[in-house]
């Protein structure tokens, strides 16, 4: 017996909650899945957990009880720690009209000298915080490195077709 109660994140690589048996035992399980590219069809990672009933109890008894902790820990992002970490920076790009750098805890924003020579410096620094937001929030929802580029190569025409 399986019964899916929930599928959560996105279309190719979902979060999947479902009730299941596996060898006589009932199991609340909740499991990160892909989709398979030969097949077409979704297939469980080794990501994820399966909860017997009382530990399933026992968890919903933890969210209830900590309800107000989680959230806010998880909605109080400290925002002052991207402006720490992160700098500015020109070049000229190839393709997108903005690129990221990771490297050694800090997050460098280049963003391509043409399109950008005319701005003041208080428009890039608000460019430079749409686009961390941008990448922060991306990540949060996608797992794929594929569909984030592909998010932000569809961001990256849509900046271009703004009239600055």
């Amino acid at each position: 017996m399986e019964y899916i109660i929930n599928q959560i994140g996105s279309k190719d690589s979902p979060v999947i909650i479902e009730l299941k048996e596996f060898e006589g035992r009932k199991l609340f399980d909740i499991r990160k899945y892909f989709t398979d590219k030969k097949t077409n069809e979704l297939s469980p990672t080794r990501k994820g957990i399966s909860l017997n009933p009382f530990q399933l109890i026992q968890l919903i008894e933890t969210i209830n009880t900590k309800s107000k902790v989680i959230n806010d820990f998880l909605q109080n992002e400290d925002e002052t720690k991207f402006e720490i970490f992160t700098e500015l920076k020109f070049d000229n790009l190839i393709g997108r009209s903005f690129k990221y750098d990771f490297a050694n805890g800090k997050t460098t924003i280049i963003l391509d000298e043409k399109k950008f020579e005319d701005f003041k410096i208080n428009e890039l620094e608000i460019i430079k915080k749409m686009l961390i937001s941008f990448n922060s929030a991306i990540f949060e929802i996608v797992d794929d490195q594929t569909q984030v580029e592909l998010i932000l190569d569809i961001i990256d025409q849509k900046i271009r077709k703004i009239q600055w």
